[in-house]
């Protein structure tokens, strides 16, 4: 707490339910990964080291009153579908959706942040907060000099368009639990201080050269981009 305000900075905790631990929290401040499976050494909305309650205990659901953020890792790692789906269903909603770096089922990277917003939108978030959580919401908690997570005029030109691919896709948790999701997201173009590193769109052919095949506006099958 002391290295926090004297640095400024906040601070982000793995998750608990301690209140000794969330008592040195305050506004601004960060608790990661409340979907943990229950197991010995770990915690989660419901309790800890197994001990599981049938509802999100009182001293998680004051964090949003007390300023105090929230980010979930949906990914291999720190992960049940099980849990999440119990938090959801009682109407927790994280404010930032991240990858923490996790590992896929084979032991490499799987650090794609489409990952937890694919899952997120399986659980039925809406998809204006899957895209708040990994733009706007973080740009809020971690309070970025420069204006980022926005597409307002002006800003640079960091831009993500991605398609909604539709069909069977197995996305598996923690502990190896699975669940088919019948659409995910796919990077589509990636644009870095406004350049195209992916996906550009083809040039506007000269006048009279004849005529230009256009940009689509939407994804594949429809999706929005």
């Amino acid at each position: 707490r002391e290295v926090g305000d004297a640095t400024g900075l906040p601070i982000m905790l793995h998750w608990t339910v301690e209140p000794e631990l969330l008592a040195l929290l305050k506004k601004g401040d960060i608790l990661a990964h409340p979907f943990n499976p229950p197991e010995s050494n770990q915690a989660n909305l419901f309790g800890a080291d197994k001990q599981q309650a049938d509802k999100i205990l009182p001293q998680i659901l004051a964090l949003k009153e007390r300023g105090i953020w929230t980010d979930v890792q949906l990914g291999t790692t720190h992960h049940s579908w099980t849990i999440a789906e119990k938090a959801m269903s009682q109407g927790f909603v994280p404010d930032a959706l991240s990858t923490d770096i996790t590992r896929a089922m084979d032991g490499t990277s799987a650090g794609s942040v489409l990952v937890p917003m694919s899952e997120y939108l399986h659980l039925g978030l809406p998809l204006e907060q899957v895209i708040a959580g990994v733009t706007s919401n973080p740009a809020k908690i971690f309070n970025f000099p420069e204006k980022i997570g926005t597409l307002e005029p002006g800003v640079t030109a960091d831009v993500a368009v991605l398609e909604l691919a539709q069909g069977n896709f197995e996305y598996r948790d923690q502990e190896k639990v699975a669940r088919t999701l019948k659409q995910h997201f796919v990077a589509a173009a990636t644009v870095k201080g406004g350049i195209f590193l992916k996906g550009a769109p083809p040039p506007t052919l000269p006048a009279g050269r004849g005529a230009a095949p256009t940009a689509p506006t939407t994804g594949g099958r429809g999706a929005p981009r």
